[in-house]
């Protein structure tokens, strides 16, 4: 079984390429990974273009039967990249979905993506913590994505530090939405989650706190 969703077109040899990361990958090339939930993430050149390539691991018939249907983390990751994309909120741009197994069932899938260059917003906060001028362009960079969420009524339900990238020019992009949601009629659950999600940022970046009383104050503002 191989199913491909292109978001973009990829050349043959490209979606070759993606093909052999199926699998067990090359790990010595390997830029992330979570051995216990069998998900990690590689870097892959094609079509002239620096791109990413997640690959899930699916071990178990719940986690195959949720492939199948379009319902795993990875077709999370996939749909709501698009639909924050296309609101022009800052994410890695989705490629393509490439599901593979030997019969019916998804025995992994390979999310292909746009390479963003950047670190774990969790490495650089001490740094920006001590810089008025950092604060204040990454400060209001988080709130317009957190804005972006609100706008395109997706949870993310782990807006964690570690969730965005941030370049070396101190570009802010939004990642892993492994586990986000879609409301769309948005209402009382949305604004919930949200309120929540908004929560869940606020806490995890208290380490910084003149940082996040400017992520606070900003979302306030709008």
């Amino acid at each position: 079984m191989l199913k491909i969703h292109q978001h973009r077109p990829l050349s043959k040899e490209a979606i070759d390429q993606v093909f052999r990361y199926r699998a067990w990958p090359p790990f010595k090339r390997v830029l992330w990974a979570n051995p216990f939930k069998h998900r990690y993430v590689f870097p892959l050149e094609a079509d002239g273009q620096n791109l990413i390539v997640k690959v899930y691991h699916h071990g178990s018939l719940h986690y195959r039967l949720a492939a199948l249907l379009g319902w795993s983390h990875a077709d999370r990751y996939y749909r709501h990249a698009t639909r924050l994309a296309a609101a022009n909120v800052a994410v890695p741009g989705p490629i393509m979905l490439m599901k593979w197994g030997p019969r019916n069932l998804p025995h992994q899938t390979l999310f292909v993506m746009e390479y963003v260059d950047g670190r774990e917003m969790t490495e650089l906060l001490a740094e920006i913590e001590q810089s008025d001028e950092r604060i204040k362009k990454v400060a209001s960079q988080v709130a317009g994505l957190i804005d972006g969420l609100s706008r395109a009524r997706v949870s993310h339900r782990d807006l964690n530090v570690k969730n965005f990238l941030v370049s070396p020019d101190d570009t802010v992009t939004l990642i892993d939405l492994d586990s986000a949601s879609y409301h769309r009629s948005g209402g009382r659950t949305f604004a919930r989650k949200h309120r929540r999600d908004i929560q869940s940022f606020l806490t995890a970046s208290r380490g910084a706190p003149k940082f996040s009383a400017a992520v606070a104050s900003k979302l306030k503002d709008r």
